[in-house]
């Protein structure tokens, strides 16, 4: 076997050691979604590997620490990628500050605010 065979290997089995060492985090990640579990797992370890690639010891970071938002934005992206109706970043974005905003503005007037009122603290058109 040739030297760049044997370091391949070495490579393989030290990735497969990874993954099922943190089999426990991808799996508790998964299940923070109200998703197929199974598939977000495997989406975790496509996560997994693009944290194994890029982490550097140097870092001072341990590599769950380091892979931790990997695994949570490959999991992230692919329910994004996969709902039935495509909702644009912006408008989900808006629909979180509208959130916030209208549970401020209900303690605030001690009612449920009013759709002027709601435009008028975000500056934008009703």
């Amino acid at each position: 076997m040739s030297f760049n065979k044997e370091k391949e290997m070495i490579i393989i089995e030290d990735l497969e050691r990874t993954i099922i060492s943190n089999e426990k985090l991808i799996y508790k990640l998964a299940s923070k979604f109200n998703n197929n579990v199974e598939d977000l797992f495997q989406v975790g370890v496509i996560g997994l590997i693009n944290a194994y690639n890029n982490y550097n010891s140097s870092y001072n970071v341990k590599f769950t620490t380091y892979a931790y938002p990997f695994i949570l934005g490959e999991m992230k992206k692919y329910i994004r990628e996969n709902k039935g109706v495509k909702i644009s970043r912006e408008l989900l974005y808006l629909s979180s500050r509208l959130d916030r905003l209208i549970e401020l503005l209900t303690q605030k007037y001690r009612r449920i605010p009013n759709v002027t009122e709601i435009s008028r603290e975000l500056k934008i058109d009703e």
